[in-house]
């Protein structure tokens, strides 16, 4: 099913679109003072900006909790940040540990989605993460889930700590991984490069301009950050965020151009997003479809593309449906021609043409929905019009169903005008056919409601006369 505006703005709420809650900074503490009060010791090797700028990313973290991070505060709001300071390593655990069991709870209780996404987001010691790569002086400290301080510096605006800690042995292909992700197949991965096209969209909240992104990106890029090794989904994911958000395919543009392949499964939403949500995108997706990134039936993995551009229907979307047609796009293709074999059983392939109607032809699609679509519509006239020039743009190219006269709009205007589009591309729509067998159903459950009527008037008019007896 292709994925819903909603479902955009959930993934960008858990990848941090909340302001990063800043610690108060004390101007009276000089680096050594402020790594003395944290308990902080670094190595040698680190340069005075360096030390400043980790002092600043512990400060930014307020305690191990991805709150600030990930924007997701819901799961931690017990824990005032002022307090923070004069708490210790065992109050601060156990306060979470009591607030983990609250939102346990509240689950079986049942609760709200954003609780229920707080209460799965896991804790990772990023404080603790911090410390240990600030005293070793290498870049390769991880946690046991695969994270490094130099994905926590994508977060935290560090453009430059992140380039510092690459160079001192980070792995630029380091996987985070999230066990219980809710938004893709669990368990999924992040990696850096999935920080920072994921991020791109909330580059105010994270102090760096989109300028900068794309700067770290190309850098990254550079200096062995492999987008091949990065979590399919979860990469289509960021750059789908980045569309819809941002309304800009710059470091998506970039990123999938250095891919090998592109699975089947993702290509629907990366295609669609792309071609609404990015009004200048068009050049990035011809290149990619030539270059084979991009194909009908993984754009086309579910449903039309030309239907699907049709639901939301603008302007340029006539030509938009001509240049896919020039690409190759066949107006005629179906996607259960493909799908069907992918299935275990019958009963599984029937579901999933109810729930897409992948069987539908394009043009019997669009018309279907024609009529339903208009009454949604701000400017019905202007939307009837657009339409009409999108089915005539399929027409023109060959598109074809067998229709009949109820698969026309029950809208007499539009009925009245698919109709003639129709007649001029010499496409017939056949009379509807009614059986005989129906009439003679039809007409055998009529005599049976008017006996069993008769039935219940004779028991009426019996009752009747008892009581009046």
């Amino acid at each position: 099913m292709s994925m819903n505006k909603y479902t955009i703005l959930l993934a960008a709420l858990f990848l941090g679109s909340a302001p990063l809650c800043r610690a108060a900074e004390t101007p009276a503490d000089t680096t050594q003072q402020a790594a003395d009060k944290y308990n902080i010791s670094f190595h040698e090797s680190w340069t005075e900006q360096q030390r400043a700028d980790m002092l600043h990313m512990y400060k930014l973290l307020s305690v191990d909790v991805p709150q600030e991070i990930l924007g997701m505060a819901a799961m931690y709001d017990a824990i005032e940040l002022d307090a923070v300071e004069a708490m210790s390593a065992q109050d601060i655990a156990d306060a979470l540990a009591n607030k983990i069991e609250e939102n346990r709870q509240r689950i079986e209780q049942g609760a709200s989605m954003a609780e229920k996404i707080a209460a799965r987001t896991a804790t990772y010691p990023f404080r603790q993460l911090l410390k240990k790569t600030a005293a070793a002086g290498h870049g390769n400290i991880s946690n046991k889930d695969g994270c490094t301080l130099a994905w926590i510096a994508i977060r935290l605006g560090k453009p430059e700590m992140v380039k510092e800690l690459v160079r001192r042995g980070a792995d630029p292909n380091a996987q985070l991984i999230m066990e219980d992700y809710i938004l893709q197949p669990s368990p999924a991965s992040e990696d850096l490069l999935c920080a920072i096209v994921g991020q791109s969209p909330m580059c105010e909240s994270a102090g760096m301009t989109p300028e900068q992104y794309l700067e770290l990106l190309q850098w990254m890029l550079e200096n062995g950050a492999d987008p091949n090794k990065s979590h399919p989904a979860m990469l289509s994911l960021c750059c789908q965020m980045e569309m819809a958000i941002h309304h800009s395919c710059t470091c998506t543009a970039i990123i999938l151009d250095k891919l090998n392949s592109i699975p089947a499964e993702c290509q629907e939403e990366l295609a669609r997003t792309m071609l609404e949500a990015v009004p200048e995108s068009w050049s990035t997706f011809e290149h990619l479809f030539r270059k084979g990134l991009l194909t009908q039936e993984g754009i086309e993995y579910n449903e039309s593309i030309f239907f699907a551009l049709g639901m939301d229907a603008h302007a340029d979307t006539p030509e938009k449906m001509e240049k896919l047609i020039a690409l190759g796009f066949d107006p005629n293709y179906i996607p259960s021609q493909r799908k069907r074999e992918e299935f275990a059983s019958e009963e599984e392939y029937v579901d999933y043409m109810a729930e897409y109607c992948g069987d539908t032809p394009p043009l019997m699609h669009m018309i279907d929905d024609l009529a339903m679509l208009r009454e949604l519509e701000e400017d019905p006239q202007t939307a009837l019009q657009i339409r009409l020039q999108c089915l005539e743009v399929l027409l023109r190219h060959g598109a074809t169903a067998e229709l009949s006269e109820s698969d026309l709009p029950r809208d007499e205007e539009a009925r009245t005008k698919v109709a003639a589009l129709l007649k001029q591309y010499n496409v017939p729509v056949l009379p509807d056919e009614v059986e005989e067998e129906d009439e003679e159903d039809e007409e055998e459950y009529d005599a049976e409601e008017d006996e069993e009527y008769s039935e219940d008037e004779e028991e009426y008019a019996d009752e009747e006369e008892s009581e009046d007896a």
